[in-house]
């Protein structure tokens, strides 16, 4: 090892006034350099660089509790495990915010005592789970598992704005599958809805951040276990437990945009795209005017009449198509989307049916709606 990773007598030694936050430095230390290691791993490796320093049990123990916090947020499992709790936010090592659905509340709890101690805890998750964050790759996204809940984890580096402080935000995956009942006011929407997806209709469930789309998406797919369905995602979210269906993982080397691609030549009965956001619309849409029926995926938007001109402003942007023909996109849109749903505070507020378009709007049927929820 080369000589300045090397923990010594010099650097650490008994006479130290606080041992542990010499230790916790020293780990520090090795996260910068892309090591992450376990309470059992550290013991290990300071009994190798610093064989002369003793570590009583008392202090290995210490050492085994700072870990836990650091990696595991131990001491936030609380909340953690709160299922009310949608989403976790944290700003700083002294303020954290809960999302309940409903609320935005400030956490009684600090994240971390000090703000080193903070942004290494957030080294930590991303170098455990083999995400590049750095100056260079500022935004990571991804799955994790923190005090056996699985949260869909979004880094934010420090260097993206002024305050020089890192993000964190959790946000929480749920293996429920809701009934169809708790999405509907009534049995009629309820059979709407199945009899779209039965029929294999095309589907986009529009939606803010939070609003139930992909719940929504998870208990339809319930019913389709006779079919081989082809999901393909960013960040595993849509957790079934049907072995006849397919999961994709979009990754830096395989986008979404070419796993769609490859998709096609999988014998789908329907292809499930978590999340349209860019350049994945163009290859979905084209796969759909050959033929292709039983799409399901989610879109953000703020009705199911936007939704449609979302999904035609899309594929203008990354389908190189010259902006004049908007009307054209928006009749190839017409002819492959057939219904749009939009939620809010996980309930069905409106359903709507394509039926062709003017320009860039489109002529629908409404299947269903009531006033959106304030």
């Amino acid at each position: 090892m080369n000589e300045c990773n090397k923990i010594t007598s010099s650097n650490l030694t008994t006479a130290s006034t606080d041992v542990l936050t010499s230790l916790k430095q020293a780990y520090y230390a090795q996260l910068y350099r892309g090591h992450c290691m376990s309470h059992l791993e550290y013991i290990e490796y300071l009994s190798t660089e610093a064989p002369h320093f003793l570590i009583s049990s008392e202090l290995e123990e210490e050492i085994k509790q700072w870990l836990e916090r650091l990696h595991d947020f131990k001491h936030l499992s609380y909340f953690l495990h709160d299922v009310v709790v949608q989403e976790i936010i944290f700003h700083s090592h002294k303020f954290i915010h809960l999302d309940n659905g409903t609320n935005l509340l400030p956490c009684p709890e600090h994240a971390f005592d000090e703000a080193c101690e903070y942004e290494a805890g957030l080294m930590a998750m991303a170098i455990r789970h083999g995400v590049e964050w750095n100056l260079r790759v500022p935004f990571a996204s991804f799955l994790t598992k923190i005090c056996d809940q699985h949260f869909r984890a979004t880094l934010l580096h420090y260097s993206c704005g002024p305050g020089n402080c890192s993000k964190l935000f959790l946000r929480r995956i749920s293996h429920t599958r809701y009934p169809l009942e708790s999405f509907c006011d009534s049995d009629k929407i309820c059979n709407i809805l199945k009899d779209c997806f039965v029929n294999k209709m095309n589907i986009v469930i529009a939606g803010k951040t939070g609003s139930g789309k992909t719940a929504l998406l998870r208990t339809l797919l319930a019913d389709s276990q006779s079919d081989h369905t082809i999901i393909i995602e960013d960040t595993h979210e849509i957790l079934t437990e049907f072995s006849g269906q397919t999961h994709l993982l979009a990754s830096e080397s395989h986008d979404a945009r070419q796993l769609l691609a490859y998709s096609l030549r999988m014998r789908p009965d329907r292809v499930v795209l978590g999340e349209i956001r860019s350049k994945e619309v163009v290859p979905l849409v084209l796969a759909l005017n050959t033929g292709h029926r039983g799409l399901l995926s989610t879109l953000h938007s703020n009705s199911a009449q936007d939704a449609f001109k979302r999904l035609c402003t899309l594929f203008l942007l990354y389908s190189g198509i010259a902006s004049n023909n908007l009307e054209a996109t928006a009749d190839l849109m017409a002819a492959n989307i057939e219904i749009l749903i939009y939620m809010q505070d996980k309930k069905i507020i409106e359903i709507i049916r394509i039926n062709g378009n003017q320009g860039i709007n489109p002529y629908y049927d409404t299947l269903y709606t009531r006033n959106k929820i304030s």
